[in-house]
């Protein structure tokens, strides 16, 4: 789902701009399954135009793992999203996230560590705060 807010009315039509993206939670309730374990991760990042963001992933592995892989797994996320952010704009990135090529490629990074089933943006929002 995206999330859109309106600015102002002009001629009966409504100029509105995206503020976010959210992943249902039906569907997140199918992907996940008994034997695998599951990752929510949630952080702060600050893309190229300078704007403070919030972007919360699902990961699902393939099998159930030790701890010191899931930190691996949340550290090397972390690291390869503030990577992505710093390089593009908001836009830029919710089209990423809507065409899934975001997705795509934080699991091919992610597969090094451990196999993963599934990866998801949960949600992505702009907030309020600058840097």
């Amino acid at each position: 789902n995206i999330v859109f807010k309106v600015n102002k009315v002009e001629k009966e039509r409504g100029l509105s701009e995206i503020i976010g993206y959210q992943l249902t939670s039906s569907y997140m309730h199918r992907m996940v399954r008994r034997e695998k374990n599951k990752i929510e991760e949630s952080f702060k990042s600050t893309t190229k135009e300078g704007d403070t963001t919030r972007i919360k992933f699902v990961i699902v592995t393939r099998n159930k793992t030790y701890r010191s892989i899931l930190a691996k797994l949340r550290k090397k996320l972390k690291g390869s999203v503030a990577d992505i952010m710093a390089k593009n704009e908001f836009k830029s990135i919710l089209s990423l996230i809507i065409s899934s090529n975001l997705q795509r490629t934080l699991k091919k990074e992610l597969n090094k560590v451990y196999p993963i089933a599934m990866l998801e943006v949960k949600a992505f929002e702009r907030t309020k705060d600058k840097k």
